[in-house]
């Protein structure tokens, strides 16, 4: 169980502002966000934060938008652009509830 989720979200924030040059390189910053949120998931439930519920929410979020920036589910009416965006805004409300 990692101890110093910040420093994952960091690592996530840095695979956001990446540009990603093929599908291989999008599906390891997608598998890499994906295994992130599960351990900052358990992290939350073993150490039983406050706002733990709407954490848990931001982190699906963030997994939701990143699946359609990096192309691994439909990005609906939004562009990439906007996915990002959103991706990062969550990314902020993860940090602030740990």
């Amino acid at each position: 169980m990692i101890t110093a989720p910040r420093i994952s979200l960091d690592r996530i924030g840095t695979l956001l502002d990446t540009e990603m040059p093929d599908e291989l390189a999008r599906a390891a910053a997608f598998g890499a966000v994906c295994g992130i949120c599960s351990v900052i998931e358990e992290y939350l439930e073993y150490n039983e934060k406050p706002q733990r519920r709407y954490t848990v929410q931001r982190l699906h979020r963030l997994r939701s938008h990143c699946a359609a920036m990096f192309g691994f589910d439909s990005r609906g009416e939004y562009s990439i652009a906007q996915h990002h965006q959103f991706a990062l805004e969550c990314l902020s409300q993860v940090r602030s509830g740990l």
